[in-house]
């Protein structure tokens, strides 16, 4: 029973399904709307786990939801296209049930699901959804309409439970529709008269940081949780020790999680303690070509890379020396790389400061590229080039030629277009294709100026600081460059008209480590084609 229902409550009453369908016909007389009964009010306050979203997002939340939706979606009836993803998904499970005749009936605002505890006898987690109901009665006949195999009815504090066989249960308490297991039920229910979620300040759980355009929220903590991985002894003892090592670099505090849309763009974003002397985010990729269709940037990868080795040296070692016990203490692969390569992986890399690199280009002849990387020890970063130039120069089919600056110049044999290499100004700068080191250091015109993509940093938002970026529009034309036809591509161009651009980055504020995406969609252009949309299935 336990499997069953689930599944059912997850098709039908989370955000992958009803939030979808909600968003057609919402009232839009005002900009905002009441959410109705809260969720967390029957989540005990120490759950580590809670996962909430708005499944009939009403008011401007909804006119948005349905506007970018249908841009996603290519379609003018985002409702009409989920409804039958979702009626057909309940008819694979061999379920006699429509959305429209049993579950919209009496689906409320929201809906949320909390993790509690572990169930050793199950070997699952202690836990229960809570979704709010507007008809009590017609919640408890979808409900009867789940149960299969044995079950039983028992009360617990005047809450009629049903009990399956596999120590699941359900019930209607007021307002909510509880199901998950009897432990998880029963602490909802003492919830509701004690100390619950609801009743924690939201400082605390770091969801006064979740705007009011939130279409879901997610609060874990992550010790609790660790914890409650630990109880389940499905994690073995050498990863729990890698997660406790990597929760020890962060400080205290939850992570939480939102997204969040607007009638143009769906945006997904995330707050944990920050680490350690957690450097700021870099601005070089505003540096960059204004016409980069694909950008990025890191702050302190050197520092990271170390960090990364160290832990992946003394993860290595421990499961090869239990993979075989019998090697030779000799066996080191970071010795072998660098008798390989003449690379010392934690001698050669602490020189980096910053690193991003960018493409640009609509055709495959105008294509070009940069790297750059920062540095405040220029001499250790011309000796890191003069070895990677060694390294390279060693190889077949390629041709180095030493440049001035104690850089190089790299050309495959056969290909028409090389690269350069150079250390100057404190940057070791990569130039390729149809870049030179002077488009990578100097443009005309850089992203930081671009009209695309200050648009696309306005929807992201928050205060955060660009280090990922993607415009989707120059891809296409240079696709179509090629002047080859590909059936499938077509079928799926009018999916990729919409999307317009993607954008992340992140800050740090105070304690906290402030991160988020954003996807922007748009119209179909004009002129085109919509009709060979490809069908979207559940």
């Amino acid at each position: 029973m336990r499997s069953k229902l689930l599944r059912l409550t997850v098709v039908s009453a989370t955000a992958a399904a009803a939030l979808l369908l909600a968003a057609c016909g919402s009232d839009s007389s005002s900009d905002s709307a009441d959410l109705g009964p809260d969720p967390a009010t029957m989540v005990p306050a120490d759950s580590p786990f809670y996962l909430e979203a708005v499944v009939r997002p009403e008011g401007q939340l909804g006119d948005d939801l349905d506007a970018a939706l249908s841009k996603l979606l290519v379609t003018d009836d985002v409702g009409a296209k989920v409804q039958d993803a979702i009626d057909e998904e309940l008819s694979s499970q061999g379920e006699d049930m429509t959305y429209q005749d049993d579950i919209a009936t009496w689906l409320g605002t929201r809906g949320a699901l909390y993790l509690n505890g572990y169930d050793a006898k199950a070997g699952e987690p202690d836990g229960a959804f809570v979704v709010a109901v507007t008809d009590a009665g017609a919640a408890q006949s979808f409900l009867d309409g789940t149960i299969d195999g044995k079950t039983k009815e028992q009360d617990y504090n005047g809450v009629q439970l049903t009990v399956g066989s596999d120590d699941s249960a359900t019930a209607v308490d007021g307002d909510f529709l509880l199901a998950g297991s009897v432990q998880g039920v029963e602490d909802a229910i003492d919830a509701k008269d004690g100390e619950n979620l609801a009743g924690v300040d939201d400082a605390t759980t770091g969801l006064d940081q979740v705007p009011d355009n939130s279409i879901f929220s997610l609060y874990a903590d992550p010790q609790a949780a660790l914890d409650l991985v630990r109880s389940s002894g499905e994690v073995q003892a050498a990863d729990l020790k890698q997660i406790e090592d990597q929760l020890a670099q962060m400080g205290d505090g939850p992570v939480d999680a939102w997204g969040t849309v607007t009638e143009s763009s769906m945006g997904l974003s995330a707050s944990a303690p920050a680490a350690e002397d957690a450097p700021d985010p870099t601005d070089l990729l505003t540096t960059f070509p204004a016409d980069s269709w694909f950008a990025f940037a890191a702050s302190d990868v050197g520092d990271q890379i170390s960090a990364s080795l160290a832990q992946f040296k003394a993860g290595f070692e421990a499961g090869l020396r239990d993979a075989a016990p019998d090697l030779p203490d000799d066996v080191d692969p970071e010795q072998m790389f660098q008798q390989a390569t003449g690379l010392d992986l934690e001698q050669d890399v602490t020189w980096i400061g910053d690193v991003g690199a960018f493409i640009e280009g609509t055709s495959i002849f105008g294509l070009g590229g940069g790297m750059v990387m920062t540095t405040d020890d220029e001499q250790a970063a011309q000796d890191a080039v003069a070895k990677v130039q060694q390294a390279i120069g060693g190889s077949r089919g390629v041709k180095v030629t030493p440049s001035q600056g104690g850089g190089f110049d790299i050309q495959a044999q056969g290909a028409p277009l090389g690269a350069q290499v150079a250390v100057e100004d404190d940057k070791v700068v990569v130039a390729a294709g149809a870049d030179s080191l002077d488009d990578v250091l100097s443009p005309s015109e850089t992203l930081g100026d671009s009209d695309t993509f200050q648009a696309a940093e306005d929807d992201l938002g928050d205060g955060l600081t660009p280090s990922f970026f993607i415009n989707f529009s120059p891809i296409l034309d240079l696709i179509d460059s090629t002047g080859q036809s590909d059936p499938e591509l077509e079928s799926a161009r009018p999916y990729l008209n919409a999307l317009d651009f993607l954008i992340g980055g992140s800050k740090v504020d105070g304690d906290r480590s402030v991160a988020g995406f954003t996807l922007g969609v748009q119209d179909q252009p004009e002129g085109s084609d919509s009709s060979t949309a490809a069908v979207i299935g559940p």
